[in-house]
């Protein structure tokens, strides 16, 4: 009996001894830290958006040449599947008029411009650096044709003399970048300058 005593009693002293000398460390329970969302922000570069102006018989034409550009962060770009951009001409005569534009494929389209920039032709895209940083800057240059035919050439003519005393007009902007879900959205603003196109 007393050597069946020593054979358990033995073994389990040698293992409180073992457990003794060693360190129990405490797990924390983590915490998933927010994902570094500053990759996916961008600003903006707007300069006046000029609108040229003619008549033609009884029909105004005005010719909206938008200029913006954005600016990304490349590796928020290069993650990116679309960068959106949307125009406004809520603030602005524009507004009252129809407007055409040429889609990717060359087809005409009214009152319709693709916001997704990845199908827009009329662009330029440039990787560079900024203050130390890897960005990328997408510059958009296209025309939207609005149009508008009155009773008579001398109605067009005063529509013409309006805008081009107009100044207060704007164009809203809006942008997000699209990786899945759509991020937030930025939003800017541009003057309208009417002016008479150029006769040669």
């Amino acid at each position: 009996m007393k050597n069946t005593f020593i054979i358990y009693f033995l073994p389990a002293v040698i293992c409180v001894a073992g457990l003794a000398g060693c360190q129990t460390k405490v797990i924390e329970p983590t915490t998933k830290t927010i994902e570094d969302t500053s990759i996916y922000h961008e600003t903006f570069v707007v300069n006046d958006q000029t609108v040229i102006t003619s008549v033609t018989n009884s029909t105004l034409t005005m010719v909206y040449n938008e200029d913006i550009s954005l600016i990304f962060g490349a590796v928020g770009y290069d993650q990116s599947y679309a960068v959106h951009l949307y125009e406004d001409f809520g603030r602005s005569a524009l507004q009252e008029f129809d407007y055409t534009t040429i889609s990717e494929s060359g087809d005409v389209t009214f009152r319709w411009a693709d916001d997704n920039l990845n199908n827009v032709k009329l662009k330029t895209v440039t990787h560079t650096t900024m203050n130390g940083k890897a960005v990328v800057i997408i510059k958009v240059q296209r025309p939207f044709t609005f149009v508008k035919t009155y009773a008579n050439a001398a109605a067009a003519l005063n529509e013409q003399r309006i805008l081009l005393a107009t100044t207060g007009d704007k164009v809203n902007f809006s942008s997000n970048i699209y990786f899945g879900v759509d991020f937030q959205t930025y939003k800017t603003s541009a003057r309208v300058v009417y002016k008479s196109e150029i006769k040669r």
